[in-house]
C-alpha cells in the first residue's frame, strides 16, 4: 500500500480533478487514522475547486445521524445554491426517500424499483449541475454515513463516468467501525476510483503546518519539538501550537515551545475521543482506569467488549498520536480523560477496575488506586463502600507507609475513612490518619480530635488509638480533656505484640514524665514505683530497673515508621539511651532518624528529634550545635505547630546563646510567651532553668532567684527532682553565693547530693563547682580539681572550662601565678573551642597565659620556645612526663611526692633527667618549655 505525504497527496487531487474537467468523472478515497489531517486536505482541495469555477458540494458523516435515512445526500442536495425548481424537487424526493430507502436491508445487495427511481433522480440532478459547472462531491467521515446514501453515491459513481463531477470522501483507516465491506468493495473497484492513503507526517510536515501560526524561522526551529510532543499528529500539532502561540502572545520573547497541559491541546484529545465515538472512547477510558495495568485482556474484562475489538480499537488509537502502546502518549492525556468522565460513570469504572485488578493478584496499592479515586471522584458517596473496599485502602495505607510515602499513606486514610460503613472502623482509621497527618503537620490533626475524643468515650478505640488521642490533646495543652483517655496507660499489654507493648509502655513513661500533673491528677498520687523520670534516667542494671527498658528502646528505635510510631515512645527510647550512659548511640538515632524524618516529609518527627539534638549537644558543651539545632528545630516546625513542647527547643537555645554571651540575641527568648498548657509540663522546667541561667548572667540575680525557686519548687511538688535533668539547685547556689548568701547555697547543694543520680558525673562535678563558689578559699581548690575531673568525665566541655577558670582563680587568690595561668589558659582554650564566650569565665587578662599585664609584657608562649611536637616529652617516661607535668604546674618536690605516691628523693631523681632530657636549668624553664602542651590537656596530671 503506497502512503502519501501531504504534497504528494494534495497533488493526486488536483490531477484527479483536472481529469474531471474534460467530462471524465473521478472519485478519490482520503484513508488515514483519526487527526491525522483528512479533513484539512479535504478543505485545502475544495478551496481550491472553488477557485476553480467548481460547485461544491459538502456533507459530513456523524455518528448522531448515521440512521438518518438519506443524511448524508440530503446534506450534499442542500449545500448548493439551487434554483427554485430544482430545490422544491430536491425536496420532495428527500421526503420521498426518507421513507422508501429506509428499508434497504443491510447487505446492501439488491435495490428495487422505489429505490433505483429515487438515486436515479438524485443523479440526474447532479449531472444536470455539472453541465453548468464542474462539480465536487466531497464527504468527510464517510464511514458515519447512513447505508443509504451510501447507496446513492455509489448508484452516482457508476454513472459519472462522462460527467464534470468528482466525489471525494475521507475515511478513517484504522477503525473498527470500517466503511460497509459491500460499499467500500464496490467503491474502490471502478476504474474512475483513487485511493490516496495519509502516512505518517514528517518534521516537514509539521513545520508546514506550524507556519500557520508562527513566522517561519520559528516554525522551522520548533518543528522538530513540536513533532516529537503530538507524535506527528497535524491534530495535536495544531493544539500545541495555539497554546505556544497563547502563551507567546501574553509573554513576547518567551521561547516557544510545546506546553501538554495546555488548554487548547487537552481539549483536542478530548474532543477528539468523544467525536470518534465507541469503541475508541470507550477503550481509551479504560486506559486511564487501568493506566500501568492496563492490558488489551483487561480492557475487554473492564468494558465487556470483545477482545478482537478492543485490540483494533489500540490501534486506532495509536495511529491517532494519543496513544502508545498501551499506554497514552503523555500523562496529561490521562488525567484529561479522567476529568472528562462523569464522577458516577468514573467511579463504576474505577471500581470495576478495582475488582478485576484483585481478581488478577495485583498488588493492595495498585487496586487502592482504583479505590482511590472511587472514593474521591464522589462528594458524597452513593452508599457506603463495603468492608473488602475499606480494608483494601486501609492496608495500602500500611505499605505507603512502609515505603515512606506519607503523603499517599494519609490520601489512602483518608479515603477508607470517608467511606468506611463502621463507625468503629472509622474510628481506627482517624487515628491511623491523625498519626500520619501530625507526622506532616501537626496542626491538620485538629479536625479529627472530636470524632476521635467521641469514639474514645464510647470504648471504640483501641489502647493504641487512646494513646495516639492522648499525645495529640496533651501537645495542645488541653489537658483536661486528655486526662479522659489516659486509662490505657496504666493498663499491662500483655495480650499485645511485643513492638505494641513496648511503644505504649515508652508512650506512657514520657507523657507521665511530661505531664506530671494529668498523671498525678488521674490517680492521686504519683507511685514511687513507677516513676517515670526515674524509669528514664536510672542507668542500666540499677537497683530499681533491669535492662527492660534499654530492650523496650531499641525494639522501638529499630521498627519505627515515622507517622506510624507514636511519636513519643521515640523520644523516651533516645533518652532512655542518652540518660543510661550510651549518649552516642542515643545521638547516631537521632541522626539518622532526622534524615529518616527529612526525606520523608514527617517534619513534626524532624523537628522533635532535632530539638532533643540541641539537647544532647547542649549537654555537652557544644554550643555551636546546640545552637544551630535548636533554629534547625524551629524553622522546620512553627512555634505555633509545636504546641506545648515549643518551650524544649526555646531553652536550649536560651541556654545556647547565654553561654555564648550573645545576650542581646536571648533576650527576646527570655520573654517568650508560652502557649496554653506548656507551663503544666517538664518542657517549662527546663525553660525556667533556661530562663534563670539567662539572668544570672545578665546579673539579675533577684529575677534569676525567682525563675529557679519556681522552678525548684515545681520540680519538687511534681515528683520529677532528678538533678540529671533539672538541676536547678546548683544553679540556684550561684545566685545564692552571688548575693553573698552562702549558707543557702550549701544548703541546697548538700540536699542535692541526697538525691537520686546525685554521683553521676555531670551533676556531681557541676554541683562541686557551685560548692566551690560558696566555700572558704582554702576548700576551693580541691573541690574544683575534682569537679574538673568529673566534668572531663562527663564530657561537658562548657561546664569543664567554667571549672577550670574557677581553678584559675582559686590559684590567682593563693598567689600561685604560674598555676592561675595554666589553668586560665585552659579554660580559654575549651571555652574558644564549644563558642562559649571567653568574658564569661570571669578570668582576668592577666591569668591568661601570653596576655600582657601591668607588671609583665606579653609572653607568645609558641614563639619563646619550640612547638609542641619538637620538644621531646615523649622521650621522657611516663613517671618522668607525670613528674615534669606537676612540676610545671608549680606543685614542689613535696608535693609531687605525695600526689604520685613516691619519695621526695624519687622527684628529685625523675626531675634531674628531665632537665637533662628537655635542656633546661631551672622550673621557670620548665614550665615555658611544657606549656603549651599543658595548655592542651584540659587536666593537671
Amino acid at each position: 500500500m503506497h502512503s502519501y505525504n501531504r504534497h504528494q497527496a494534495t497533488e493526486a487531487l488536483f490531477e484527479a480533478f483536472r481529469n474531471s474537467l474534460q467530462d471524465r468523472g473521478r472519485t478519490a478515497l482520503i484513508s488515514g487514522p483519526g487527526g491525522s489531517g483528512k479533513t484539512q486536505l479535504l478543505t485545502r482541495f475544495t478551496d481550491f475547486a472553488v477557485a476553480s469555477d467548481a460547485m461544491v458540494l459538502r456533507a459530513t458523516g456523524t455518528r448522531m445521524e448515521s440512521n438518518l435515512s438519506l443524511g448524508v445526500v440530503g446534506q450534499l442536495l442542500r449545500s448548493a445554491s439551487l434554483s427554485t425548481d430544482t430545490s422544491e424537487r430536491v425536496d420532495r424526493l428527500l421526503n420521498e426517500g426518507s421513507s422508501t430507502v429506509a428499508s434497504v436491508g443491510a447487505e446492501m445487495q439488491i435495490l428495487n424499483h422505489g429505490h433505483a427511481r429515487i438515486f436515479r433522480e438524485t443523479c440526474a440532478i447532479l449531472v444536470e449541475l455539472a453541465k453548468k459547472h464542474p462539480v465536487v462531491i466531497a464527504v468527510d467521515d464517510i464511514q458515519y454515513a447512513d447505508e443509504p446514501s451510501l447507496l446513492a453515491l455509489l448508484y452516482l459513481q457508476r454513472r459519472i463516468a462522462s460527467a464534470r463531477i468528482m466525489l471525494v470522501a475521507t475515511e478513517w483507516q484504522p477503525m473498527p467501525l470500517m466503511l460497509h465491506p459491500l460499499f467500500l468493495a464496490e467503491f474502490t473497484r471502478q476504474p474512475t476510483f483513487r485511493q490516496i492513503w495519509l502516512g505518517s507526517p514528517s518534521v516537514k510536515d509539521t513545520a508546514d503546518l506550524l507556519r500557520s501560526t508562527f513566522v517561519q524561522d520559528i516554525a522551522e526551529a520548533t518543528a522538530t519539538a513540536f513533532h516529537e510532543a503530538s507524535g506527528g499528529s497535524p491534530l495535536l500539532a495544531q493544539s500545541l501550537a495555539a497554546d505556544a502561540a497563547r502563551e507567546l502572545t501574553a509573554n513576547p520573547g518567551a521561547p516557544v515551545t510545546p506546553r501538554l497541559d495546555g488548554d487548547n491541546h487537552r481539549y483536542a484529545v478530548v474532543s477528539s475521543l468523544h467525536r470518534w465515538g465507541p469503541p475508541l472512547h470507550p477503550v481509551a477510558r479504560a486506559l486511564a482506569v487501568l493506566d500501568d495495568h492496563a492490558t488489551p485482556t483487561l480492557i475487554a474484562e473492564l468494558l465487556g467488549e470483545n477482545l478482537n475489538t478492543v485490540q483494533h480499537a489500540l490501534t486506532a488509537l495509536e495511529a491517532t498520536g494519543i496513544v502508545v502502546g498501551e499506554r497514552f502518549r503523555h500523562g496529561v492525556y490521562r488525567q484529561a480523560v479522567l476529568e472528562e468522565m462523569p464522577g458516577p460513570v468514573r467511579s463504576s469504572l474505577h471500581l470495576h477496575a478495582a475488582r478485576l485488578l484483585d481478581d488478577h493478584g495485583a498488588s493492595s496499592l495498585d487496586v487502592a488506586g482504583c479505590l482511590l479515586d472511587v472514593a474521591n471522584c464522589l462528594v458524597t458517596p452513593v452508599a457506603p463502600a463495603d468492608p473488602w473496599a475499606v480494608q483494601v485502602l486501609h492496608t495500602a495505607a500500611h505499605h505507603a507507609l512502609a515505603q515512606s510515602d506519607l503523603y499517599h499513606a494519609a490520601e489512602l486514610l483518608e479515603a477508607a475513612h470517608r467511606v468506611s460503613p463502621s463507625e468503629r472502623e472509622q474510628a481506627t482509621l482517624a487515628a491511623a490518619l491523625s498519626r500520619v497527618r501530625s507526622a506532616l503537620n501537626p496542626r491538620s490533626v485538629g479536625r479529627l480530635l472530636h470524632p476521635l475524643t467521641s469514639a474514645c468515650s464510647t470504648g471504640q478505640l483501641s489502647d493504641r488509638d487512646m494513646a495516639t488521642l492522648s499525645g495529640h490533646l496533651l501537645g495542645r495543652g488541653l489537658s483536661s480533656e486528655a486526662a479522659a483517655t489516659l486509662g490505657w496507660s496504666t493498663r499491662i499489654h500483655q495480650e499485645a505484640d511485643h513492638m505494641t507493648a513496648a511503644e505504649l509502655h515508652l508512650t506512657a513513661q514520657w507523657l507521665r514524665y511530661t505531664h506530671p500533673l494529668v498523671n498525678t491528677a488521674r490517680s492521686g498520687r504519683a507511685e514511687q514505683g513507677d516513676d517515670p523520670a526515674r524509669w528514664i534516667t536510672d542507668p542500666v542494671n540499677s537497683t530499681v530497673h533491669d535492662d527492660r527498658r534499654i530492650h523496650y528502646a531499641e525494639q522501638v528505635l529499630q521498627n519505627c515508621v515515622p507517622g506510624h510510631t507514636l511519636i513519643e515512645a521515640v523520644q523516651a527510647a533516645i533518652a532512655i539511651h542518652f540518660y543510661s550512659g550510651r549518649a552516642k548511640h542515643a545521638a547516631e538515632w537521632c541522626r539518622k532518624l532526622v534524615k529518616v524524618a527529612r526525606d520523608q516529609g514527617a517534619v513534626e518527627w524532624a523537628a522533635t528529634l532535632t530539638a532533643m539534638r540541641a539537647d544532647m549537644a547542649l549537654r555537652s558543651g557544644d554550643l555551636a550545635n546546640a545552637d544551630r539545632y535548636a533554629r534547625q528545630a524551629l524553622t522546620e516546625l512553627p512555634a505555633e505547630a509545636w504546641g506545648v513542647g515549643v518551650a524544649d527547643p526555646l531553652a536550649t537555645l536560651l541556654t545556647a546563646l547565654t553561654a555564648m554571651g550573645e545576650l542581646g540575641k536571648a533576650e527576646p527568648i527570655a520573654a517568650s510567651i508560652m502557649p496554653k498548657g506548656a507551663k503544666e509540663t517538664t518542657h517549662w522546667l527546663k525553660f525556667l532553668l533556661a530562663r534563670g541561667r539567662y539572668h544570672l548572667a545578665a546579673h539579675r540575680y533577684e529575677v534569676a532567684l525567682g525563675d529557679l525557686q519556681t522552678c525548684g519548687a515545681l520540680v519538687v511538688s511534681w515528683r520529677v527532682d532528678y538533678p540529671v535533668l533539672f538541676p536547678w539547685r546548683s544553679t540556684l547556689a550561684h545566685v545564692h553565693t552571688r548575693l553573698g548568701q552562702h549558707e543557702q547555697a550549701r544548703a541546697l547543694l548538700e540536699a542535692q547530693t541526697a538525691l537520686p543520680g546525685s554521683h553521676e558525673p555531670w551533676v556531681r562535678g557541676r554541683t562541686l563547682r557551685a560548692l566551690a563558689a560558696a566555700s572558704e578559699q582554702g576548700k576551693r581548690q580541691v573541690l574544683l580539681r575534682e569537679a574538673a575531673e568529673l566534668l572531663n568525665d562527663s564530657g561537658d566541655q562548657l561546664e569543664l572550662a567554667l571549672a577550670l577558670a574557677d581553678l584559675s582563680n582559686a590559684h590567682d587568690e593563693q598567689n600561685e601565678s604560674m598555676k592561675a595561668r595554666l589553668m586560665a589558659a585552659r579554660a580559654h582554650k575549651v571555652a574558644t573551642a564549644v563558642g562559649a564566650d571567653a568574658l564569661m569565665l570571669r578570668i582576668p587578662p592577666r591569668q591568661i597565659l601570653g596576655l600582657s599585664t601591668p607588671e609583665q609584657p606579653a609572653t607568645d608562649v609558641s614563639d619563646a620556645i619550640p612547638s609542641q611536637r619538637s620538644v621531646p616529652f615523649t622521650a621522657l617516661s611516663d613517671a618522668e612526663q607525670r613528674v615534669a607535668a606537676l612540676a610545671a604546674s608549680g606543685y614542689s618536690n613535696r608535693e609531687i611526692g605525695r600526689k604520685l605516691f613516691i619519695t621526695t628523693s624519687t622527684v628529685e631523681q625523675h626531675l634531674t633527667r628531665v632537665y637533662r632530657k628537655l635542656s633546661v636549668k631551672r622550673r621557670r624553664e620548665l614550665s615555658l618549655k611544657l606549656a603549651p602542651l599543658l595548655a592542651e590537656s584540659p587536666l593537671l596530671v
